[in-house]
């Protein structure tokens, strides 16, 4: 069954009237993941998935993404936030219809980060070890 009770009455109305989007991906017996997006070219990714960071204890998983790519260099989720609770996640997606393009470093280097974080920069055509 399907668990919306992270979302606040104003995203309900906004999903109601067009004025923000909302997907549902059914993922199979591990959960499923949502995505919310709003005017301001953010969107959210809401997800409880088998492998997910709260799943066993039935709480949320975050990310933020812009233009549909996920950024981790936003001032409120620097990366995956994981172990939220029904109202973390209305917080969440409440500051993220504030936030402008302004928000993000410019010079966001995908690759970078993933340097920074994991210790390689290997883009998606490049062999793993």
């Amino acid at each position: 069954m399907m668990n919306f009770s992270f979302m606040s009455e104003l995203m309900f109305e906004e999903i109601i009237n067009g004025s923000i989007d909302f997907v549902v991906k059914p993922r199979d017996n591990e959960g499923y993941h949502m995505m919310v997006g709003y005017p301001n070219g953010f969107s959210v990714s809401v997800d409880k998935l088998g492998d997910g960071h709260g799943y066993d204890d039935a709480l949320w998983e975050l990310a933020l993404c812009y233009d549909d790519a996920f950024r981790f260099d936003a001032p409120i989720a620097s990366f995956v936030v994981g172990y939220l609770k029904d109202h973390e996640v209305i917080g969440y997606c409440d500051r993220v219809r504030e936030l402008s393009e302004d928000d993000l470093r410019l010079d966001y280097d995908p690759n970078e980060y993933r340097s920074e974080l994991y210790g390689y920069s290997k883009t998606s055509e490049d062999e793993y070890d």
